[in-house]
Order: C-alpha cells, then structure tokens, then sequence
C-alpha cells in the first residue's frame, strides 16, 4: 500500500462485536476539524454486524484490517502502531464518541511542546453531565501513577516516534492493564500530561472490560504499581505485603497492620523529604488522601469509637486534620455501623 504523505495523525480503532456504537463512533471521526488522518480500524474476528456496518461507510482515509484469527485487544493495538502513517497515534475505542475538534486541539499541543510524549483529557460520561478530571500536568501525573492509571486509554494522542526510540509498545503479559503499564514506561523518559477539556464521551457498558475482567485487571495493576513504585524510590526498599495494603485498604486484615500501612505511609514522606524523588506538594496530596481512606476504612470496622481514635492518635498527628474532617470520620462511623458499637 503507498504511502499516504498526508496523513499527520494514525487514529487507531481496535473493534470487537461494536455493531450498536460503531457507526456514531467512526463518524465522530471522519467529522473532525482536523482533516490530515488515517482511520486504522482493526477488527478481531467480530461475529456481529460491526464489518457489514463498517464496509457500508465510504471514506478513503479508513483501513479496515480484519485480523484472521482473535488475538485479543492488546495485539490489535500493536498491530495499528506497526501500520500507522502518521506522526502522531491516537487511540479510540468502537463505543466512544470524539469531540469534533479533538485531534486539531491534541495536534496543537504537541506541535507546540516538543518535550511531552502523551497526552490525554478529561472525559464525558455518556448519558450523564459526569466529568472525570484527570490531573493536568506531567509532575501531578508522575505522582497519581502510583496509585493507578492517570489517563483515559481512549483520549489520548501519543508521539510516534518516542515509541519507537525507546522500543516501546503495549506490553500483552499486562492486559487487561496494558495501558497503565505503557505510561508507567513512557514517563521514566518523557512527559505525560492531560489537556483540560473534555476531548472524549466515553460509554460504559457492562461488557466493558473493567466490568468484565476486574480481578484480572486489578491483579496486574497491582504488579504494575509496585514495578513503578520501585523505580520511583529507586534507593528505597519496597515492601510488597505493606505496599500492596496501603493502595488497597480492604486488605488490611488487623489492628497491628493498620499501624504498619500508616507508618509506611509515613515512611515514603520521609523518603520522599530526602531525596526529592517527586513533587511534594502533590505528593503530599495523594498520600494523605490515602491515609485517609485507610483510616475510613478501618473506622467502618471499628466496634468502638474511643478505642479507635485512641489507637489513632498514637499513630499520626490527628492535627493534621481539620475539625470537619474528624467530625465526617465519625458520623461516617455512626453511619457505616448503624450504631451498633459498643
């Protein structure tokens, strides 16, 4: 196939059975502002409609590649990566809905900064006025990483070419949570930022695979933030067992590990104090807000309340929050155990 010298950006659509959202989802495409694009679409072995629907839809710049066996969404991704044209890759996915002048505003943004690598933006809930705010800049992201994904997957507009000088593609060992793992290998070399628009209508779908594949998901997630966590604190010890309960807090079994999961909170504070690996102020933000949902969490399970903000104190500095915050914990508390405390 000759090359298409027009094309700046390579839409990538990986589709599998989308025939009740396919149509919207390409025309949300084919109508951008942005008119110098290829749309690689590539189908896994649908066994609906989504082909028919496509085929029916006349318009050069779409590359239907129909894969001859499924070899599952992560493949799919690589596979438009290796096809694509341009010289910047945009993701899509068969049930979402794009802005019209999405691709001009992410163009713009990295035309103009050289120095960014991805970058995504807030999102629509289709159907509701919900927004999801993904933190903005590169130092916020950077931190908000280690705790899960900062980006929606399908909003965002990548720099070709730093995939391919840092050898970089969708990691298949990590799917479902491919692309958290991604951006945790982009931002060791670039920077990762989120423009403050909403850019996309994202849908969810009881098939979604969030829906779907959670244990998988969360499982992967979690190997994904304790390989980035150790490369953040890169002189600094990394306890799995504490790590693993201070990102989730539902696994704090006991009394003795709920002390543990806040000291080690305490402890990354210190290692961050010192060695500057992360900007503190957003550091701070983060890991407070943890501690917190720690803290709700074991409240919840808490028989009694004098006992716990005892226990509590002599944990962490109870001055570091606000009346209105305490008073929420405990009213929390009356709520969560209809008062049935001793």
């Amino acid at each position: 196939m000759e090359k298409n010298l027009g094309v700046l950006i390579s839409v990538i659509l990986p589709v599998y059975n989308c025939e009740h959202y396919i149509n919207d989802s390409i025309y949300s495409i084919l109508n951008q502002s942005f008119k110098k694009f290829e749309l690689i679409v590539i189908d896994d072995c649908s066994t609906d409609n989504t082909v028919n629907i496509i085929n029916q839809i006349n318009d050069k710049r779409i590359k239907l590649v129909k894969k001859s066996k499924n070899t599952g969404y992560t493949n799919s991704l690589n596979l438009g990566i290796e096809l694509a044209e341009g010289k910047y890759l945009a993701r899509m996915d068969g049930d979402d809905i794009c802005v019209n002048n999405r691709l001009e505003i992410q163009f713009n943004y990295l035309q103009n900064n050289e120095d960014v690598a991805v970058c995504g933006s807030w999102i629509k809930f289709i159907g509701t006025e919900i927004i999801h705010k993904y933190p903005v800049n590169y130092d916020e992201v950077k931190v908000r990483l280690l705790f899960g994904s900062a980006l929606a997957h399908p909003s965002v507009m990548i720099r070709k070419s730093f995939l391919i000088d840092n050898d970089l593609n969708y990691n298949t060992f990590y799917e479902p949570a491919e692309d958290y793992e991604l951006w945790t290998k982009i931002i060791q070399n670039g920077k990762i930022v989120n423009i403050p628009e909403v850019l996309l209508l994202y849908r969810v779908l009881s098939t979604s695979v969030s829906n779907s594949r959670t244990i998988e998901q969360e499982k992967n997630s979690n190997q994904i933030r304790l390989n980035y966590a150790r490369w953040i604190f890169s002189d600094f010890e990394i306890d799995e067992s504490i790590h693993f309960k201070f990102l989730q807090p539902n696994l704090i079994e006991n009394n003795f590990e709920f002390e543990n999961v806040l000291m080690w909170a305490n402890n990354l504070i210190n290692v961050n104090n010192k060695h500057g690996y992360l900007n503190n102020d957003y550091f701070l933000k983060y890991i407070n807000l943890r501690k917190k949902q720690i803290i709700k969490y074991q409240l919840s399970k808490s028989k009694s309340i004098y006992l716990f903000f005892n226990q509590l104190g002599e944990i962490v500095n109870l001055n570091n929050f606000s009346v209105k915050e305490l008073m929420k914990i405990f009213f929390n508390l009356l709520i969560s155990r209809k008062n049935n405390f001793q």
